[in-house]
């Protein structure tokens, strides 16, 4: 089966970083999401293993929730050497590597093994340099949850999103996929996604398990449509 617009994570450092090693050197790392969230989860293991592997010498600093910024802020922090490690979303991430706008197509990835495969093969490979050449080191892909449909009403088939306002990211291909289904795409802040459904300002929207768990959006959205 096909699975929908997997949400592409990368973790980041700029190859410009003004840090300098001295007797131990503390990385900061930001992310959007909050703590309970596979982005503070990845990056706590990731501390973990950097400070058992360098006897201490290194750690690194998570900051969730945007402290450091949003993601677009972040990035740019990467770039002027003001944060060491982002995870952004990719389809921000795109604004400065166009090529990573092919994970941002509905319907990509035949499960999470294909997906898998394909990051750790050849066209990681490729992407990496890609985004070496635009000034950043990758450290790794990963996933914070394949997008599902979550809505105020049943959602038992494509049929029954037509005119339905859908939240999406604010990313052309997203927007472009949900009115294609049917769907009336709502780009929208993902900050305000909440209020949007508790108040009907939209009838749903696109996502994982892991954010409809986590922003308790299932207290506005009780049904949730596993696209496959």
């Amino acid at each position: 089966m096909k699975k929908s617009i997997a949400v592409g994570i990368i973790a980041l450092t700029s190859i410009y970083s003004t840090s300098s090693w001295a007797e131990s050197l503390v990385l900061r790392a930001g992310h959007s999401a909050n703590l309970s969230e596979p982005y503070q989860k990845g990056l706590e293991k990731f501390a973990e293993v950097v400070e058992r592997e360098t006897n201490g010498e290194v750690t690194v600093q998570i900051f969730p929730n945007n402290q450091l910024g949003n993601e677009r802020e972040m990035i740019e922090g990467l770039l002027l050497g003001t944060l060491d490690i982002a995870v952004p979303t990719n389809g921000v991430l795109t604004n400065f590597v166009s090529e990573l706008s092919i994970f941002d197509l509905p319907f990509l990835f035949d499960d999470r093994q294909h997906m898998y495969r394909v990051m750790d093969g050849e066209v990681g490979e490729r992407l990496a340099g890609s985004m070496q050449d635009n000034g950043f080191k990758l450290l790794g892909f990963y996933e914070a949850g394949v997008r599902h449909i979550v809505t105020q009403e049943p959602v038992n088939s494509i049929e029954d999103l037509e005119r339905q306002s859908i939240r999406t990211m604010q990313i052309p291909a997203h927007v472009a996929s949900f009115n294609a289904f049917g769907a009336n795409a709502s780009p929208l802040a993902y900050s305000e996604l909440y209020a949007a459904l508790e108040s009907g300002v939209v009838d749903g929207a696109e996502a994982a398990f892991t954010n409809y768990q986590a922003q308790r959006f299932y207290e506005v959205a009780p049904y949730l449509a596993e696209v496959s």
